[in-house]
């Protein structure tokens, strides 16, 4: 028995559905990723979706096109705010877009920025927040959106680690202006690499339909919103209106996600239950250590957070090759605190308080996997190979 961090998420139906894809001979972004978008805005309840090559792609043409609308555009230089725990493809499309921000720290339970936090840290300068839903564990979306369009300010969803997540019946990755989602291999469902943006706002969806192909118009359904000079036929197919990249997907991917999109809501259903399993099996061990609590909506349990109430560095260091030496992968939690990466230096931050939680889950968490399988005797595995360390280490 080991507990490995990431399983093959492939079944026959998946294979088959990668099979008629190369069969049919078209390997770039093509029909089926067509219908995987459709298929997930409607899963979703969002009006647009748009696939990218990864769930960090989509964040990177998202954070992108708030730069580029007709009306309430944002500025570069703009003050926005955004957690100090999440992944550096959270972070650095901030800092591509030419956006100040603000780090707030996370609530030590559910590993999330509270509500209150945000509208502490929001002055008259605050033009976009960013809210991260860690590991499957909402945030309160709903209150925030609403505090977001009181205040007239933009709420930029980064779902990548918890879709199948709800908050008061509705999918999270659909409060924001823009909502985004990963279908990396280790995630709910996968597509390989991949990932999703999914908005409401008809002139967002077309600047994200530019921004992911080169920046060319070919995709965009009109010009209502890019408007360019009308080109002869052959100029028409290359006519470059907005500052893209190349982050399309290719076709498998499309095909394997609308094959796993119909397992999701037994894939969450089975990480609930999971969780509520670990709970019962973990709960002895809480006066050692803290896990991630679920408090707004209903997670869909990326993974668990297993953070020392007493100790540093050292301490998690060692239990990191503890558990490895009993079969247990663990990692660090998502990316760690952005104020601890040397990546920092090259943001324009805007002082603020000292992320002091979110420190702490740097230097003494880790999290282990979930899986949608039966997963008592790997949890077993965990509770021996925790109560030995404890033993060892009291």
């Amino acid at each position: 028995m080991n507990y490995p961090l990431v399983i093959n998420p492939f079944n026959f139906e998946d294979i088959e559905a990668i099979l008629r894809t190369v069969r049919g001979g078209q390997f770039t972004m093509g029909p089926q990723v067509s219908l995987f978008e459709k298929s997930f805005a409607e899963r979703t309840g969002s009006k647009f979706a748009v696939m990218a090559n990864s769930g960090s792609s989509a964040n990177l043409i998202a954070a992108s096109a708030f730069l580029y609308r007709n009306r309430n555009a944002i500025q570069r230089g703009a003050e926005v705010l955004v957690p100090a725990i999440a992944w550096s493809t959270t972070w650095s499309p901030l800092q591509q877009a030419g956006f100040k921000i603000k780090i707030l720290d996370v609530n030590p339970d559910t590993l999330n920025v509270d509500v209150d936090t945000y509208i502490e840290a929001i002055t008259t300068e605050t033009k976009m927040i960013v809210a991260v839903s860690i590991l499957g564990n909402p945030v309160d979306l709903a209150r925030l959106r609403r505090e977001c369009d009181e205040k007239n300010i933009i709420l930029f969803e980064d779902n990548c680690e918890s879709i199948g997540a709800t908050v008061e019946g509705r999918q999270c990755g659909s409060f924001g202006h823009i909502g985004t989602f990963s279908f990396f291999y280790s995630h709910h469902i996968s597509t390989i690499e991949g990932g999703m943006a999914v908005t409401d706002d008809e002139e967002l969806y077309h600047i994200l339909l530019s921004l992911r192909a080169h920046g060319w118009t070919r995709e965009v359904p009109n010009d209502q919103f890019i408007r360019t000079k009308k080109l002869d036929e052959v100029r028409q197919q290359y006519n470059f209106a907005l500052p893209g990249y190349n982050v399309r997907p290719m076709e498998i991917s499309g095909a394997l996600g609308l094959s796993q999109l119909k397992r999701l809501d037994s894939i969450v259903e089975l990480r609930r239950k999971n969780a509520a399993l670990f709970a019962d099996i973990m709960q002895p061990l809480e006066t050692y250590f803290s896990f991630q609590k679920e408090k707004y909506g209903k997670s869909s349990w990326f993974s668990f957070p297993i953070i020392l109430r007493h100790g540093d560095e050292t301490v998690r260091n060692a239990l990191f090759l503890h558990l490895a030496s009993d079969g247990v992968e663990s990692r660090m939690v998502t990316g760690g605190c952005l104020t601890l990466h040397p990546m920092l230096k090259y943001f324009d931050v805007v002082p603020y308080k000292k992320p002091v939680v979110a420190e702490n889950i740097h230097h003494c968490g880790l999290f282990v996997a979930n899986h949608a399988d039966n997963m008592q005797p790997r949890f077993e595995l965990l509770k021996d190979s925790l109560q030995r360390f404890i033993g060892d280490h009291a």
